[in-house]
């Protein structure tokens, strides 16, 4: 599985943070503190005022900076990582696709059902289908990446 969402942003923020000056620095440290706020409780339901918080940024401020340094809003970011925490329980768990879409935050199958098949390109019973179908099983072994970080905390 992969480490993170394929943005490379561990990389790109390491490059970008030391040719900053203290300012531009402390910012990218604060927008980073919301991104991980993001990652570690993606099902929570959060505000952009929440997000925001956990910058120590207005809400509308935070969400120009936001973009700028991630590229994606606060919104379409925290989307995505529900998304990816989904793809992980539909490979990983035989919970049924209501349950998951309600654990990873979702409010309504629906709409859970509608950005999944834009993302993914299908269903989210066809996704998990499509890897049954060729003979994977989930194992043991294969514990995604998150899982396993949250538990060491």
């Amino acid at each position: 599985m992969q480490k993170s969402l394929g943005f490379g942003l561990e990389q790109v923020q390491l490059a970008t943070f030391l040719g900053r000056s203290a300012s531009e620095r402390e910012q990218l440290e604060r927008i980073m503190r919301a991104k991980r706020a993001i990652d570690d409780a993606p099902q929570e339901i959060l505000s952009l005022e929440d997000m925001a918080n956990a910058a120590c940024y207005a809400p509308t401020h935070f969400h120009k900076l936001f973009k700028r340094e991630l590229g994606l809003t606060p919104h379409q970011y925290l989307t995505r990582r529900r998304l990816e925490l989904a793809r992980e329980l539909l490979l990983t768990t035989p919970m049924e696709i209501t349950d998951i879409c309600l654990t990873v935050g979702f409010q309504s199958l629906g709409s859970f059902s509608t950005l999944f098949r834009k993302h993914t390109g299908c269903s989210p019973s066809r996704y998990r289908r499509r890897y049954f179908s060729i003979g994977w099983e989930p194992s043991p072994a294969r514990i995604p990446w998150c899982f396993l970080r949250r538990a060491q905390n």
